[in-house]
C-alpha cells in the first residue's frame, strides 16, 4: 500500500475461494438435457498487453490494450458498448476501474453496475483468479434473466495484461474461429518509448508519484517518474517525512524539480522547485 491508495482501496488476494466454469458445445448441452434457458454463450473476447515497462509507455493513465480488447470483443459479439447491461471491471485499485471506464467509453454518470461481486477490495479473490468468480456471477445473473449481456474485464500485472469477455444468452456475430490479433499487439508495442535514464541530471517534470510509508505510518520516501528536458523519462526519489506530508494534500504532478544522481546510495534524487 502506498499513497494515494489506503488499505480499503487495495485488492484483497489472501482469501480461500474456488470457482469453475465448464464450457461445452450445444450438442453436448442438448444430450445432457440442460434447459435452453440456462445456456450462456461467450459472445466475444480479446486479450492484449500494454508496453511491458511502465516507464516506456507513451501515457501513464491510459490503456491501449484494454481499448483494443474492448473494440475487438464488441465487434465479435456484434454489439456496441451501449448495449451492455452490466459490467465487472477488474478492481485491484481505483485506477483500474477509472481506466476501464475511460477506455471503454462508459461515463462516470452511467448507472449500469460496474461490479458483479462487490470488487476485489471487498469480495477479494485468490490472486487474479478473481475474474473467474466474476464470470460465474455473470452466468448466475444471466440465467436468472436479470441481465441480457455482461462485459467483464480481467487484468494482470501493472495495467499490463488486459482481457475482455462478453457473455449473453445468444451467440456472438462472429464465430470463435482462429483469429490473428498480432497486428494490433505489434501496434501497441511499437509505441514504446526509449529506456529510462538511469543516471539523471537536470530538470524533471513530474508525471506520476507515490508515497511509501514505514511500519509506523510515517512517510519514508516518494518515488517519482517524470520527463527530462530531452523528453526521456527518469525515476527519482524524495526523502523527508515533513516534506512528503505536503504531497498527501497537494498533488505535485506537473511540477518541475531538479534531479541529480547520488552515487553513494545509487539513486536519482529530486528537489521540487516550486513548492
Amino acid at each position: 500500500m502506498g499513497f494515494p491508495y489506503t488499505m480499503r482501496m487495495c485488492a484483497n488476494p489472501n482469501v480461500d475461494q474456488a470457482a469453475a466454469v465448464i464450457v461445452t458445445s450445444e450438442e453436448i448441452a442438448k444430450s445432457l438435457q440442460i434447459p435452453r434457458e440456462n445456456w450462456i454463450y461467450p459472445m466475444g473476447g480479446a486479450t492484449f498487453n500494454n508496453v511491458w515497462n511502465i516507464s516506456r509507455r507513451p501515457d501513464l493513465h491510459t490503456s491501449p490494450a484494454l481499448r483494443y480488447a474492448g473494440e475487438t470483443a464488441l465487434q465479435q459479439a456484434g454489439l456496441t458498448i451501449n448495449e451492455i447491461d452490466a459490467f465487472d471491471f477488474y478492481s485491484c485499485f481505483p485506477c483500474a476501474v477509472e481506466i476501464a471506464r475511460n477506455e471503454l467509453n462508459v461515463e462516470f454518470e452511467d448507472e449500469r453496475p460496474v461490479s458483479l461481486t462487490g470488487g476485489l477490495a471487498a469480495f477479494g479473490g485468490p490472486g487474479n483468479n478473481y475474474s473467474l468468480h466474476a464470470v460465474c456471477s455473470a452466468v448466475e445473473l444471466l440465467r436468472k434473466s436479470l441481465k441480457r449481456v455482461i462485459l467483464i474485464t480481467a487484468l494482470g500485472w501493472l495495467n499490463t495484461k488486459w482481457s475482455v469477455g462478453i457473455y449473453g444468452k445468444e451467440k456472438g456475430k462472429i464465430p470463435w474461429n482462429d483469429r490473428d490479433d498480432s497486428p494490433i499487439q505489434k501496434k501497441i508495442d511499437a509505441a514504446a518509448l526509449p529506456e529510462t535514464v538511469k543516471i539523471a541530471k537536470g530538470l524533471l517534470r513530474i508525471e506520476s508519484y507515490t508515497i511509501v510509508y514505514d511500519k509506523s505510518g510515517i512517510p519514508h520516501h516518494m518515488t517519482v517518474l517524470g520527463r527530462l528536458d530531452d523528453n526521456r523519462r527518469a525515476f527519482a526519489f524524495m526523502f523527508g517525512s515533513e516534506i512528503l506530508k505536503n504531497y498527501e494534500k497537494t498533488c505535485p504532478i506537473g511540477k518541475m524539480g531538479r534531479v541529480s544522481h547520488d552515487e553513494k546510495i545509487g539513486f536519482n534524487l529530486l528537489e521540487i522547485l516550486d513548492g
